[in-house]
């Protein structure tokens, strides 16, 4: 009976093998052929804000853990546009030889449009007509010393803003024509519209009140409009320019709107922005 049993065990043993060297393949499969342990670099710039207008170039710095040699990194970029909801194709932006334990480089506008087609268009030239939230993504390759490429799984990511968008703390008085005067002290978040465009609110009459402000670059003047949904219709008040002050940062918002009985309800606000 024991010899029974004992005979018996080798066909089950050998099936748990043979599963396992099956396992084993199956593991090895989900990394691909090219792939190889080790080699992975670690983006120290995961997330770079594009300003428009106003960024000359986009700085990235990489770290490269000690391990296989690492003797380049081809650097791989493509561009997505949430108007469109489409991506570009993808280029090999630059290839920069690694001799240290980090690595810099930096590309300007020229560079991260070159090769790119979004809808069968090249991405524009003048940079002020990229969508707000669009956004590059660099994708890193590390070509090992036997010249195979490891594909890392961080990138950096380079997100179209506009100067203007943050938070600022904004103080100022809403002058009621019957109630009077009171004061604004609070904060508001400007997101940005397009490059010259934010969206505000109606002193501190809060969210359901939105307008909009359009900043002339030429000159910093400010113009406040009504947003969606804003049943109220802005004007500027003549004698008082309204401005943005680059040295600063601040908004400087003198308007007013006709509401209820035909009388004006007149704002006057002074942005300054929060760290």
């Amino acid at each position: 009976m024991k010899k029974i049993i004992s005979i018996s065990r080798w066909p089950l043993l050998l099936g748990i093998l043979a599963l396992m060297a099956v396992s084993c393949n199956k593991n090895e499969d989900i990394v691909t052929a090219d792939a190889k342990t080790g080699g992975l670099i670690v983006p120290v710039t995961t997330n770079f804000p594009y300003k428009l207008a106003n960024t000359p170039q986009v700085d990235v710095t990489l770290d490269i853990p000690a391990g296989p040699a690492i003797t380049s990194i081809k650097v791989y970029n493509s561009f997505y546009s949430p108007d469109l909801d489409a991506s570009s194709n993808e280029v090999v932006m630059l290839t920069i030889p690694v001799t240290g334990s980090t690595v810099s480089f930096s590309v300007t506008y020229a560079d991260l449009i070159n090769g790119l087609v979004l809808d069968g268009n090249p991405l524009p030239a003048d940079e002020t007509l990229l969508g707000i939230a669009s956004r590059w993504t660099f994708v890193y390759h590390s070509v090992l010393a036997d010249g195979r490429e490891v594909v890392n799984t961080a990138t950096t990511a380079v997100v179209v803003d506009n100067i203007y968008a943050g938070t600022y703390h904004v103080t100022g008085t809403f002058i009621h024509p019957t109630a009077g005067p009171r004061d604004i002290d609070e904060d508001k978040f400007l997101a940005s519209l397009s490059a010259y465009q934010v969206s505000s609110t109606t002193g501190d009459l809060g969210p359901d009140y939105p307008t909009i402000i359009t900043i002339d670059p030429a000159t910093n003047a400010c113009t406040v409009t009504s947003g969606d949904g804003n049943t109220y219709t802005m004007e500027m008040t003549a004698g008082t320019p309204s401005y943005f002050d680059p040295a600063t940062g601040k908004f400087y918002l003198y308007y007013f709107y006709i509401g209820t009985g035909g009388l004006p309800r007149i704002i006057e606000e002074e942005y300054t922005p929060l760290p």
